[in-house]
């Protein structure tokens, strides 16, 4: 939990906050724009089956494909911003900006890779029910909380494939409750300080709702950042204590 302390008192500098909050708010306003919906809409399941459409009718489109390079863009520069936050280095949007352009062809080689992995996971999880439930879906759990670190590991190692992701489950061995746990605990805290926010916006316009919702969005991303860092550290010191 010390990484969600540590990243709550870094979160509020306005250097690192404006730019997070910007990558969080811009790709959600395109999307409500594009689609007509909000995506961070509360709804219920048969409203919910409603926006998905609607969304993923807008990503069909040629605008909607443009728009969702951005916003993987801005994931990547999001991560990127988080990483130097973590570190307590100076944030330099334009140096940042630089290094998630470079860093973004290893980010989508890699996200395939993933696709295809959790895509052939679920394949066999489909043509064998009983071996989904008894091992399949707790092998897929497991694979997402291990491999979390993966494009913090795209950014910083600059490596793509499988690298980035089984380094991501090495700095997480011996740590996954620990990580469950923070991560839990984190989205909690997001979700349920994001509903008041864009409760208090949507007495404006949906717009000012989705503004207001994002500003506590960019907290995940740097709870993940500062776990990486300090795991890689302690990972790293291990070794040359060793040898």
């Amino acid at each position: 939990m010390k990484q969600l302390t540590k990243s709550f008192e870094k979160f509020l500098d306005l250097n690192f906050f404006i730019p997070v909050w910007l990558l969080t708010a811009i790709p959600t306003i395109l999307i409500y724009r594009g689609s007509g919906v909000n995506p961070t809409t509360i709804a219920t399941p048969a409203a919910q089956k409603i926006i998905e459409a609607a969304i993923f009718k807008f990503f069909s489109t040629t605008t909607g494909i443009i728009t969702l390079v951005f916003i993987l863009l801005c994931q990547v520069l999001l991560t990127t911003i988080s990483l130097k936050k973590a570190k307590n280095a100076n944030i330099s949007v334009k140096e940042c900006l630089n290094q998630a352009v470079e860093a973004f062809p290893r980010f989508f080689l890699t996200a395939m890779v993933l696709i295809l992995i959790v895509g052939s996971a679920i394949m066999i999880g489909a043509a064998t029910v009983g071996l989904a439930f008894i091992i399949i879906a707790p092998a897929l759990a497991w694979f997402s909380i291990s491999s979390i670190f993966w494009i913090a590991s795209v950014v910083e190692n600059k490596k793509s494939g499988f690298t980035p992701i089984a380094e991501s489950i090495s700095i997480s061995k011996g740590k996954m409750w620990y990580i469950f746990f923070t991560l839990t605990v984190t989205g909690i805290s997001i979700s349920i300080t994001q509903s008041i926010l864009s409760a208090i916006g949507s007495l404006a316009n949906e717009t000012m709702s989705i503004l207001l919702g994002a500003a506590i969005g960019p907290l995940g991303p740097l709870v993940t950042a500062q776990m990486y860092i300090d795991f890689s550290k302690s990972k790293k010191q291990k070794k040359e204590k060793e040898s």
